[in-house]
């Protein structure tokens, strides 16, 4: 962070940077795929070289220990039960998507056999699977899991620096709500790489709206990590488009602007193009499922998006499937399934669903305070849009 934006004391962006580190490790693991390079030695030495740098931050590290040890009951608790969260990212891959292909194809990434026996996941692949092939290589299936643990522990840490730089949130305090979602609890045990997007999205317009002077340079480290969200889950692609929308205005020229559209557009090059390659050379479609540039995909395409339309993830699911049984979805019909998508964020509304809320800590939005900041209402709302 000294180094290179000449701020070692914001956090934010240190954790931002630690982030980066996954882009490098996807990028070289990726384009080593599409040459042909055995990665298993090349793996080892980038493990050191990312290692090596950690033994200079030992006097910080002992400084946190130290003043943990200083921290009251509560804080303790706290970090007790994170404690607990911890061991239970290292429990065995049990997740069916994470059995049934994030690990099996990084596997298969490995051992040679990738173009081989394909299968219809495969449309869904992307940064993931070869994160977890390069994990694989020291035979670790929990570096999902073990992210999503470090990412959990970073939030307590920004939302700290939050707390005492702006005089917003509650600090310490605010890891709770997260502590008490049982959506949480199902994320950190179904290694699946997913609380690292989330962090980085949510953080980056935190860090956007918050900040008054921002140096160029960290709003190209912010777009960049927001390029690979959207390449790690595809998922992310509108907060990617605001995010961009966000920076390019901070900018005070055309040139500026010009010179930033050109780094994006590079950038999305790079990042996409292992996932470009891939899917032009199993299903000569280099853009699905987005869309298809192929006429020979439409059939068995049109049933992929119907299956994916009829699969029941939760309740709100069933209550659409009963209300379109007509082909219509009339006005009370729509007022009560809508009402069930904002209800599903607080409370189950079936048993099988308790993993699937976030449960009550959300109400906290309801006790913002919007008339100091006005635009995050806006921001709720299209979070919510977005579930």
């Amino acid at each position: 962070n000294e180094l290179f934006f000449n701020n070692s004391q914001d956090k934010i962006i240190t954790v931002f940077i630690f982030s980066s580190f996954y882009c490098i490790i996807y990028l070289i693991s990726s384009y080593l795929f599409l040459l042909k390079i055995e990665t298993y030695y090349i793996s080892y030495i980038l493990v050191l070289l990312l290692i090596i740098p950690i033994f200079s931050f030992r006097k910080k590290l002992y400084f946190y220990i130290n003043k943990i040890k200083k921290t009251n009951l509560l804080e303790k608790t706290i970090l007790t039960i994170l404690l607990f969260y911890f061991f239970m990212s290292l429990l065995p891959a049990s997740d069916e998507d994470a059995l049934r292909y994030h690990l099996e194809i990084g596997k298969k990434i490995n051992n040679g056999s990738f173009f081989n026996n394909t299968w219809l996941d495969y449309i869904t692949i992307g940064a993931e699977e070869f994160l977890n092939s390069f994990a694989l290589q020291f035979k670790f299936e929990n570096i999902s899991g073990y992210t999503n643990f470090i990412f959990l522990f970073f939030t307590l840490v920004c939302n700290v620096v939050i707390f005492k730089k702006y005089k917003i949130g509650s600090g310490f305090i605010s890891i709770v709500i997260l502590l008490s979602s049982p959506y949480l609890f199902q994320l950190l045990s179904s290694q699946k790489f997913y609380f690292l997007p989330c962090f980085i999205v949510t953080y980056s317009f935190v860090y956007l709206y918050l900040e008054k002077k921002i140096e160029n340079s960290v709003l190209y480290l912010i777009f960049l990590l927001n390029i690979f969200c959207f390449v790690l889950k595809a998922t992310f692609l509108p907060f990617l488009i605001i995010i961009f929308f966000l920076i390019i205005n901070l900018f005070n020229n055309w040139r500026e602007k010009l010179f930033f559209v050109s780094f994006g557009v590079c950038l999305l090059f790079i990042f996409y193009f292992p996932i470009y390659y891939v899917k032009l050379k199993i299903y000569n479609d280099p853009f699905i499922p987005f869309f298809s540039i192929n006429p020979l995909n439409e059939v068995w395409l049109n049933d992929y998006y119907k299956y994916l339309k009829g699969w029941n993830m939760d309740a709100t699911d069933l209550i659409k499937l009963k209300s379109l049984d007509d082909g219509v979805l009339n006005l009370n019909e729509g007022i009560k399934y809508y009402s069930a998508i904002f209800a599903k964020l607080f409370f189950p509304l079936r048993l099988t669903d308790i993993f699937k809320t976030i449960g009550i800590g959300l109400f906290f939005i309801f006790f913002l305070n919007y008339k100091k900041h006005k635009k995050l209402i806006y921001l709720v709302i299209f979070f919510i849009i977005s579930v």
